[in-house]
């Protein structure tokens, strides 16, 4: 699948770039958000990479 603006690939890779990037503008410092407030995001994100 490719964007409408630019060409490039809308893969997994990329998916998990800006999910990533969206958690560290949540909390840049990492001081607000707990690994448990996240696990079941990054557990559903893990298991999307994987498949």
């Amino acid at each position: 699948m490719y964007s409408h603006y630019r060409q490039f690939n809308l893969d997994k890779a990329f998916s998990n770039k800006i999910f990533y990037c969206y958690l560290n503008m949540l909390d840049p410092r990492h001081n607000i958000l707990l690994i448990s407030d996240l696990y079941p995001f990054i557990e559903k994100n893990l298991f999307w990479l994987m498949s």
